[in-house]
């Protein structure tokens, strides 16, 4: 549970300056997405998602499909708070690229 918790607050470190840079809501609505998108699939992401595709794909083979995820998911969460679809995917795909890129450094 504490690495869980070290990698969401690192990930909540990364993300959420991303996604009230990148995302062109209303400010509560923006910090709404920038903090709960990453509550809701970080989880998942962490929990779910090994047990079903590191057997089955590996373990590169499940960053694929847990970003994806992440991005996706993230991606809708934003279009129902109001934004675009371009720029809710844009920010998505930043934030998570950015904070899968600071995990993999910090592993290192």
């Amino acid at each position: 549970m504490k690495d869980w918790l070290l990698a969401f607050g690192l990930t909540h470190a990364v993300e959420v300056p991303i996604y009230l840079a990148l995302l062109r809501l209303p400010w509560g609505r923006r910090l709404g997405a920038a903090f709960g998108t990453t509550t809701l699939t970080h989880p998942c992401v962490w929990f779910v998602l090994p047990g079903l595709f590191v057997p089955w794909l590996g373990y590169w083979g499940y960053v694929v499909v847990a970003e994806s995820f992440a991005v996706l998911v993230e991606a809708l969460l934003c279009c129902g708070l109001g934004t675009t679809l371009p720029r809710a995917f844009t920010a998505s795909f930043v934030a998570n690229a950015a904070s899968l890129g600071a995990g993999l450094l910090l592993l290192r």
